[in-house]
Formats: C-alpha cells, structure tokens, sequence
C-alpha cells in the first residue's frame, strides 16, 4: 500500500513539474489539492524543497533560486555566483540552511536563508 501511494504521489509531482503550465509557476498544495502559484520568474523551476508549510526554495535554469516563507509569495535571491549556471536540485535542511547543485557537478549553500556561496561536494 505504501509502494503504491509512494508511486502515485511520485508520478503526481512529476506531472505537475514538467506540465508547460509548471514551467514558469510553482504549486502549493491545499485541502482542495495543488494550486498554482506565480513564481515572479520566466525561468524553467527543476526542483523545490520544504521545511514546513510556509519556508521552502525552488531552483532553476539561470541560476535562478526562489525563497518563500510565507507559502506563497516567491522572491529571488540574489548571489555573486555566474549566472550561467542552471540549477537542477535544492535540499532544505531547515528555514536557514539548504544546499543547490547545478551544471557539472557545482553545489551551491546558505546558511543564512538569503546568501548563497559555492561550496565543494564531499564525493
């Protein structure tokens, strides 16, 4: 049963990640299920990660990262980092710490919520 929930719910994320309609918004689920959300970026979004129902990030191409804390106002953060680089992952750790890993292996960290430095990956 839980194989199967797991699977579903899977597949669900995968739809609404990759349905043209997702590509310049984001989604936040609610008692009548997911609702979309303006991102405020015309940015293709990879990949968000939640601490709890209000703290999240999403990335994205253009080195784009989107925080939100409130659960559904997104605002960009801004780094020193190029902007060349796309990002494909975030991992939140909790409201202040996430990492973000993009193009050739770069892993990106805050520690803070807002600044992002380049960091080395432990493998």
């Amino acid at each position: 049963m839980r194989k199967t929930t797991f699977c579903i719910l899977a597949a669900l994320l995968l739809t609404l990640l990759w349905a043209p309609a997702a590509r310049s918004g984001t989604f936040k689920a609610s008692a009548l299920g997911w609702v979309q959300q303006t991102s405020g970026t015309a940015q293709d979004l990879r990949s968000v990660s939640a601490v709890d129902a209000s703290t999240a990030w999403a990335v994205g191409t253009g080195f784009t990262i989107l925080k939100t804390t409130d659960g559904s106002t997104w605002n960009p953060q801004t780094t020193g980092v190029p902007i060349t680089n796309d990002l494909y992952g975030v991992d939140a750790l909790d409201s202040q710490n996430a990492f973000a890993t993009g193009d050739t292996g770069s892993v990106f960290k805050t520690i803070n919520g807002t600044d992002w430095t380049a960091t080395t990956s432990p493998t």
